[in-house]
Order: C-alpha cells, then structure tokens, then sequence
C-alpha cells in the first residue's frame, strides 16, 4: 500500500486574467459612449449563406443573416463597463448572448476585457463620431459546404438615445 500526498501550490490562484480596465475617460471615449447597432456587414468574396435551394451568392452578408442573427448591439458606458448582446431585441430568438465586461478606445484601438481575455481591435470611426466599422478575415461555410476565406468589414450605428 502506498499513501500519495498532493498539494497545492499557495500561490495558485487561478488563471492569470488581465484586470478590468479603469480610468476617465478621454474626450473621444466620452462622445463614443451609447449604444451602437450592428447596420450592415460586406465581404470581398461572395458567399450563398441561404438555404433556399437558389444559388445566389452575395458580397451582402448582412441580408442573408436572420433577424436574430443580425440583432447586435454593443453599449458602451462611461464607467468603462460594456455589454454586447445578440438576439435581445428580436422576438423568439433561441441563440440569445450577453457578453459584459470593461472597455477602452486609444488612437481608434477598441480594447475589450471580458472572461478573462483582453482584446483589442482596430476601428474606423466616421468624423461624425456615429459609425464605426471593423474589418476582419472571416471563414464562412455556403450551402454546398465550401469554404470561403474573405475579409468582411461590419458596420456599426450609434443608436438615437430615448429622451
């Protein structure tokens, strides 16, 4: 018979996980701060996302999507804590995601930390501070299960704020 003694290192206290991001906001964040809609999303190459037994491919990803699919919306708050939700606003969507955490917006750098990831990504925002756009590689799977590699550049929209 043999007796095994395990332990824990002391020091371990999990993941390593970056720490939200705090601070005032500069004059840019202040005027980035709302909500802001997904409006459109392009790719270079086109692509039949639909099942419709038509083929007719498209640059137009945004229109192939379902409404649910397209219902993205990212809040922005002047505490730096954000929250970007799929499916909230539409009626019966099944696939509904939240996803919170901190913010942060330098030299059109767009810096998240949710679920312990940072992430940072590049954004045009236009000079009327009301549209921003990011562009991204993407990997879509058609109808005939190919699949095509193409940059998409998604389009969001500064919401009107309720009065």
């Amino acid at each position: 018979m043999s007796l095994t003694i395990m332990s824990c290192d002391s020091d371990d206290d999990g993941p390593n996980c970056p720490e939200p991001l705090t601070g005032e906001l500069n004059t840019t964040e202040t005027e980035f701060t709302g909500k802001w809609s997904l409006t459109n999303i392009e790719a270079d190459d086109e692509v039949d996302l639909t099942d419709d037994s038509v083929d007719n491919p498209s640059t137009n990803i945004f229109e192939q999507y379902s409404a649910c699919q397209r219902d993205n919306v990212y809040e922005f708050k002047n505490d730096r804590a954000y929250s970007f939700k799929q499916g909230s606003t539409e009626t019966d969507c099944t696939n509904t995601q939240t996803l919170s955490g901190t913010w942060m917006l330098n030299n059109n750098i767009l810096t998240f930390v949710a679920l312990c990831t940072s992430q940072s990504i590049n954004i045009d925002l236009n000079d009327d501070n009301n549209e921003f756009v990011i562009e991204s590689n993407y990997t879509f799977v058609n109808v005939d299960n190919e699949t095509i590699n193409t940059k998409v550049v998604f389009t969001y929209q500064k919401m009107d704020d309720p009065q």
